[in-house]
């Protein structure tokens, strides 16, 4: 919560679950799974090594991006009243 504060963000009360608004729902993890897909891993340490030469290799532009996408979707779900967003690319 401090770094919410410190970068000047505001943190906006949810459902404890909302796929409509977990970003690893809707953007982080099918991009992250793309270029994973299909291999295999001998074990978690080197998944998790994978994941983090991903995250290191992604430029900072998909991270701001994906915050941009969300603020979009909160606008979204303001005005469904919180009811879910069943398409929301089709629904902008």
């Amino acid at each position: 919560m401090a770094a919410i504060d410190d970068l000047g963000f505001e943190c906006l009360p949810h459902p404890p679950y909302s796929p409509d608004l977990a970003p690893s729902d809707y953007w982080l993890s099918g991009e992250m799974k793309r270029p994973l897909r299909g291999k295999r891993f001998e074990g978690f340490k080197r998944l998790e090594y994978e994941i983090k030469q991903w995250q290191k290799g992604t430029p900072k532009v998909f991270y701001t991006t994906g915050l941009e996408k969300l603020r979009e979707r909160w606008k979204r779900y303001i005005k469904l009243k919180g009811e879910f967003i069943k398409t929301f690319d089709n629904q902008l």
